[in-house]
């Protein structure tokens, strides 16, 4: 059991404010938010309060046990235990990523790009990299985080040290990266010249180049993300092409994904795959984040504006299972899938 402190505004509606008893100290049970918002998906509280647990040796399986300050911009959600923060106004989390259970964002201002780690509060531990170019970020299976950018591939130890770089590879132009750490291998999308370029984590070197068939890079320049599955197989979503695309090994297309009717996407941006080859896509005119299967085929809606969730741009999946969330207002949200 948990109890809310005053000085709050709630977001809620009338089922749930009459499952509350008012009269008694704001106090709310565990299992009436679970069966209240598992009854109305819509509901969330907007809090500026603080979180105190009755009896710490009471575990909670949505919400944190330990005492958090929360501020006016964090909200929590009992279903799934939503937890959204924002990390800067008016600023873009262009791309995410998870390190153990710190978080990597790249946050877009109107001149510079920063890469800064979060801890598991999301509150920031080390702003280790400021500059216009950055355009993506991963994590590798040594938990190195790799930043790509103009220049070529720069690699960072955990606590956000720069340990080495790889050349950007002649006459390429590199616009996302991923990794695939069973093969310890760096697939990067070059728009130049529609082409999926591997090169071996470890030493730099191109291990070998493959034609997208058919060319999708090159009918838009920007407007990709990438992301690989354990079969090495390239997953793309397109903004231009409003899809969501597979590649093999060999450049070969195996699915494409439109979506249908209430589902069909708009204006798909960030891509990640989940342990299981499960995609998760963020459509950032639709407000929403979709699950799909490992051959394109839609399963559900994970996060969306009922949950508050605006304009999502970057997604990623933690080794723990939650699934992070940034948009282009400056939150993150996670939430166990």
């Amino acid at each position: 059991n948990h109890f809310i402190d005053n000085n709050q505004d709630m977001i809620s509606n009338e089922e749930l404010l009459n499952s509350v008893d008012q009269t008694n100290s704001n106090e709310v049970e565990e299992e009436t938010y679970e069966s209240s918002a598992m009854a109305q998906p819509s509901i969330f509280f907007r809090i500026k309060a603080r979180l105190i647990p009755q009896n710490k040796t009471t575990s909670s399986k949505n919400l944190p046990i330990e005492e958090r300050t929360l501020d006016q911009t964090t909200c929590i959600r009992s279903l799934c235990g939503v937890l959204m923060h924002k990390i800067s106004k008016g600023k873009i989390i262009s791309h995410i990523a998870g390190l153990g259970k710190d978080t990597i964002v790249l946050v877009k201002g109107k001149t510079t790009m920063e890469s800064i780690i979060l801890d598991e509060n999301f509150k920031e531990k080390n702003n280790f990299c400021k500059c216009g170019k950055c355009r993506s970020v991963v994590v590798t299976h040594d938990r190195c985080i790799i930043l790509l950018h103009d220049e070529g591939i720069d690699i960072y130890k955990e606590n956000g040290n720069w340990q080495r770089r790889i050349e950007r590879p002649k006459g390429l132009r590199c616009v996302n990266i991923a990794m695939n750490n069973y093969y310890s291998e760096l697939i990067v999308a070059d728009t130049k010249t529609n082409t999926i370029v591997y090169i071996d984590y470890n030493t730099g070197e191109v291990n070998h180049k493959t034609q997208a068939q058919p060319p999708i890079f090159a009918e838009c320049s920007e407007g990709e993300n990438i992301a690989v599955n354990q079969n090495n197989d390239l997953i793309v979503s397109s903004m231009e092409k409003k899809s969501v695309t597979g590649y093999n090994s060999r450049g070969v297309q195996i699915l494409q994904y439109t979506g249908e009717g209430v589902n069909m996407l708009s204006s798909p941006a960030g891509i990640c795959v989940d342990k299981n080859n499960n995609i998760i896509v963020a459509d950032t005119k639709k407000d929403n984040v979709q699950l799909l299967s490992q051959d394109g085929t839609f399963q559900k809606i994970l996060l969306s504006s009922r949950e508050g969730l605006q304009c999502p741009c970057s997604v990623a999946v933690t080794n723990d299972g939650y699934l992070l969330v940034g948009n282009r207002v400056g939150d993150i949200f996670r939430v166990k899938y």
